[in-house]
């Protein structure tokens, strides 16, 4: 599921580059609809949902659990790493279309261009059984780092076309890391209110989506843009170090 969430993230971006190029820019949204219309007919068709148990609580008390969630130390960790992937993720993209213009490159080869980090979002299928050597805390941590990485080389080698392609791989291999151990994370840290995690999870991930557009059109320099969320990445690396200690230490604790 992570590696279809990322995937889109990418193909998304080249199927509106592509279509606003061809059609113009109100295709986009149009042919968009009609996928979103086809996906819900499919949905219809094809997904049948299983029996489960009755809720007995009403949605206010569910979001009042959802509450309670949100303000356990451990998930505010959690929350501070996770913002930082789709915002750095999207920030990124947002400014590399015109960064690669200044190379006076063709527009279909900047499209091309962003396909480049496609192949290493299939990373994210080898989180289970890195798991079970780093632990999920420790995966995260280390598609942290990795993102951090291939984000401060793309910020130093942003004057070299070539140097910015392999650094955007790197850091979209530790984005494709981080995504679904963090998934999991939120998950265990919310128990007994798993669902309210995954929402938890979804709500954040897409505040810093939103979010990315806004810093890349803030910050005017590429490089000095990238070494920004090289940074902010390294933070939400230290909180991932800091949320496996505090639940390793109520572990022993327990």
């Amino acid at each position: 599921m992570s590696t279809a969430f990322l995937v889109a993230g990418i193909f998304g971006q080249v199927f509106a580059s592509y279509v606003s190029l061809r059609l113009g820019w109100p295709w986009v949204f149009g042919l968009s609809g009609l996928v979103l219309a086809l996906a819900c007919v499919m949905v219809v068709l094809t997904v049948s949902e299983v029996p489960r148990r009755e809720v007995s609580s009403g949605l206010g008390e569910r979001f009042a659990a959802l509450g309670r969630v949100v303000v356990r130390p451990s998930v505010l960790l959690l929350c501070c790493a996770h913002v930082t992937l789709l915002l750095s993720f999207v920030g990124m993209y947002t400014a590399l279309g015109p960064h690669l213009g200044a190379f006076d490159l063709d527009p279909s080869n900047i499209l091309l261009l962003r396909l480049v980090g496609l192949p290493a979002m299939f990373l994210a299928l080898s989180v289970g059984p890195l798991s079970r050597r780093l632990g999920m805390a420790g995966v995260a941590r280390a598609g942290f780092l990795l993102a951090a990485v291939g984000m401060g080389l793309e910020a130093l080698l942003s004057q070299s076309l070539v140097g910015v392609c392999a650094a955007s791989v790197v850091f979209v291999s530790g984005v494709a890391l981080a995504i679904p151990a963090m998934i999991t994370l939120f998950g265990e840290a919310a128990a007994p209110e798993r669902a309210g995690g995954m929402a938890l999870t979804g709500f954040v991930l897409f505040v810093g989506a939103s979010l990315g557009p806004l810093v890349a059109a803030a910050v005017g320099g590429f490089a000095l843009l990238l070494a920004g969320f090289t940074a902010l990445l390294t933070v939400a690396a230290l909180c991932v170090t800091m949320f496996d200690r505090s639940t390793r230490k109520e572990g022993v604790e327990a």
